[in-house]
Formats: structure tokens, sequence, C-alpha cells
């Protein structure tokens, strides 16, 4: 049940934006919907699975996602050096544990990667993307996401 996503061809993501994954390379065969994205979009959406109740009423459980990222990134030719910021987010909120930062040349590019658990509410669906949270444009090449929801682990 491992789900894989890649964006091979280069992408400028603006400050704010979200890499855009276009091929899927694995997904679940049974079926089971709990990663769920369509190709040339950016989100994932989580689902939590089925809702616990505790004693209060209240769905107090969550389901970890094992997300791992990678990708190469730098300035565009003709930009303006800066550090390149990238993070994992849900729910358009960035994760700040998972802040990726690197600051190589106008035009050449640097590996960025973060593996990290992503807890969804049980019986909720989330969306997980990739942000630039950076204040300048970004160049991604070779993005690949993996989305497992059995591994523990980060």
């Amino acid at each position: 049940m491992i789900f894989e996503y890649a964006a091979p061809a280069a992408q400028t993501i603006n400050p704010g934006e979200s890499a855009i994954f276009t091929v899927t390379l694995s997904s679940c065969p049974c079926g089971c919907g709990c990663v769920r994205h369509f190709d040339g979009e950016s989100g994932f959406l989580l689902a939590g699975g089925a809702g616990g109740r505790s004693g209060c009423g209240c769905r107090q459980r969550t389901r970890n996602f094992f997300v791992d990222f990678g990708a190469n990134v730098g300035i565009p030719e003709g930009g303006t050096a800066a550090p390149v910021q990238v993070a994992i987010t849900r729910e358009g909120e960035t994760l700040p544990y998972t802040t990726m930062q690197v600051e190589p040349a106008v035009g050449e590019l640097a590996n960025i990667s973060r593996a990290t658990q992503v807890p969804i509410w049980t019986g909720c669906c989330q969306t997980v993307s990739v942000r630039n949270i950076g204040t300048t444009p970004i160049t991604m090449q070779n993005a690949n996401i993996v989305i497992d929801p059995r591994r523990r682990g980060g």
C-alpha cells in the first residue's frame, strides 16, 4: 500500500504555490482510497480511516502517514539570489518541522529532501502538498513523493 508520485519536468513555483505532480508511479491495488490524487494537481487527499469514539464522544485518534519527499530546486536564470525554502503542508498550513532550505547559485540546482509522519484525524480527510514558502520563484525538477499509510518512523 505505497503510493508514489513524480514531477520529472522542471516547473516554476511562485511563492505560496505548491508543486504539481504529473505522474503516478504506484498506487494501492486494492483501491482503499486512503490516498487520492489526480495527475496534474498539487494536493494529496489523505483519509484518516473509520472514526472511533472515546468515552466523551469525541474522535481523539489520528492515523499517521509516512511522507517522503525529494527534489532538485534552485533559483531560475535571471532570478535574484535568495534562499530556496520548501515545506510539506497540511490543509494549507506549513508543517514547520518539514521546512527544507538551500542556497544554490542562480541557475544551479540543489537537492532537498524530508521524510516525516503527517497525522490525520481519524474519520477525516485532509490535503497534503509541497509548497514554496520562500519569497522568490523557484525551479523544481525531478520531484518525487512517497506516501505510506502503514510505515512508522520519520
